[in-house]
């Protein structure tokens, strides 16, 4: 299944970085591959694991100082779509792509 963000600017990366504290990225829009629905947290956002991304597009906000992000010092723990989310698909990516 292939599931996207319902609202725009919902799709929230989860970043480590190396001093060990938590950050974030937020991108306007989020393709992601499951197996099956991940269940819904309290406040109704589902969190998806690193290896389930396909693509996300338009950085519109983070909090990652740059000199920890230019240095590549990060890396990213998960992924959580807020305020809705979409099944577009109910194949594998592949099969969307005709392979």
């Amino acid at each position: 299944m292939i599931i996207t963000n319902k609202h725009k600017k919902c799709v929230v990366e989860h970043i480590r970085g190396s001093d060990k504290k938590i950050y974030y990225r937020v991108w306007r829009s989020g393709e992601f591959e499951v197996n099956e629905i991940p269940p819904l947290e309290d406040d109704g956002s589902i969190l998806l694991h690193v290896d389930t991304l396909l693509r996300v597009t338009d950085e519109v906000e983070t909090n990652v100082p740059k000199k920890i992000s230019r240095n590549d010092e990060t890396y990213t723990m998960g992924y959580e779509i807020k305020d809705g989310f979409e099944i577009t698909h109910s194949g594998s990516y592949e099969s969307l792509l005709g392979q």
